[in-house]
């Protein structure tokens, strides 16, 4: 498992890009963040042309390589999360 951030939350759609051959990405709020969990996160994949999924505060935001058994390449951008207002910081997981 791998861990990088912080990521630069904010109303902009971030692309989510994996760093390593991975089957799965995590993304959430850093849980250092003064009042964690502090926002909903928005997730769009594999577009920002896609529906959009909100997720409540706390809650991780996993994106799984298709097809099953499937792996992310790394430089893949495996979709984009933003806030509904403001911004923190997050993090993102490989696995």
């Amino acid at each position: 498992m791998l861990t990088y951030g912080p990521l630069p939350l904010s109303t902009t759609p971030l692309a989510i890009v994996a760093q390593t051959w991975c089957s799965q990405i995590e993304v959430y709020e850093e849980r250092s963040v003064s009042g964690w969990p502090t926002t909903n996160l928005i997730r769009q994949a594999p577009t920002t042309a896609a529906a959009q999924e909100t997720f409540v505060p706390g809650q991780i935001i996993t994106f799984g390589a298709l097809p099953t058994g499937g792996k992310f390449s790394p430089g893949q951008v495996v979709g984009y999360v933003f806030l509904p207002s403001g911004t923190t910081s997050g993090i993102q997981v490989e696995q």
